[in-house]
């Protein structure tokens, strides 16, 4: 036999070869691919769970930081009008400190809780003054309201925009105190404050926030801007808080469970305020729960 022919024979497949080739190649895809599906859903799993947690977390550390800021007593809860969540209630603090109730300088300095009063000198000074860059300029506060001993009660509440609270405009003079280094306050027009603080403690504060949480629409919105309100249950719905001017802020989307509770304490130590916010996702409809407990200075 030709010695070119038997090198022909020796070199080739035969199909019983190619076809155990194939379906190994086969087996180890498949197999590979397998392992492949399952790092890949669970890279999935993970990116939408962590983006759940984010959203939550997020939301929940927003609503952390103005509860921080309450006015003392200002915190307040009610199930939300429809019946599809919860409304959280404070007054936000911008600045404050604590009112002169004695010499130097003339009586005149010194805020008078017999009669109304429009000014009074202060101890120390205002952020406004020290720090404009965290609470802005001092003129911005004349669109803003000032508060002494807000008890959160009949006779004492800053919501009924009476007794201890101004509504009127006012004026930070930076270092025109007394003393010649604290500031002095203006108050126009002049208003009489029905109680002392046993502090001498008095706020600035903003227009009131509210956190409405409303599973039905599945969103967690914060409203601000908008005037007191003596009656919460009166703005605790989207639609009462808008027809009272109230600007509105997502928070947070795909909310199918909020829980806001407060405990008030007493007005010598904190309150707390638990806040639970449960966020879904619309396709897999997997869902996760993150609690955040908040502690509350309610000295006025």
């Amino acid at each position: 036999m030709n010695s070119s022919l038997i090198k022909l024979r020796l070199s080739g497949f035969t199909l019983v070869e190619m076809v155990v080739v194939i379906t190994i190649a086969g087996i180890i895809g498949t197999m590979a691919t397998y392992f492949m599906v399952n790092v890949m859903q669970g890279y999935d799993d993970q990116s939408r769970r962590a983006d759940l947690v984010d959203s939550a977390d997020s939301a929940l550390r927003r609503m952390q930081r103005d509860v921080r800021r309450a006015l003392p007593n200002s915190v307040r809860v009610v199930n939300e009008g429809n019946g599809n969540g919860r409304v959280l209630e404070l007054l936000q603090t911008l600045d404050g400190g604590r009112y002169r109730a004695a010499p130097p300088g003339l009586p005149v300095n010194i805020l008078d809780f017999t009669s109304a009063d429009t000014d009074f000198d202060m101890l120390g000074n205002l952020l406004c003054t020290t720090n404009p860059a965290v609470t802005g300029p001092c003129a911005s506060y004349t669109n803003h309201l000032l508060v002494i001993y807000n008890l959160g009660q009949v006779g004492a509440d800053a919501y009924t925009g009476t007794n201890v609270i101004a509504t009127g405009t006012i004026a930070v003079g930076s270092g025109a105190a007394a003393d010649g280094v604290s500031d002095h306050i203006t108050i126009a027009p002049a208003f009489q404050f029905a109680f002392e603080s046993p502090n001498q403690r008095f706020f600035i504060v903003d227009t009131p926030v509210t956190y409405l949480c409303d599973t039905a629409a599945g969103t967690l919105t914060r409203y601000d801007s908008y005037p007191l309100t003596a009656d919460q249950t009166d703005i605790d719905t989207a639609v009462e808080l808008l027809a009272v001017g109230a600007t509105p802020a997502l928070v947070a989307n795909n909310v199918t469970a909020c829980a806001i509770d407060y405990q008030s304490g007493a007005s010598v130590r904190a309150g707390l305020v638990t806040l639970a916010l449960t966020v879904a996702d619309v396709a897999t409809n997997e869902g996760i729960r993150l609690l955040h407990e908040v502690h509350v200075d309610n000295v006025p």
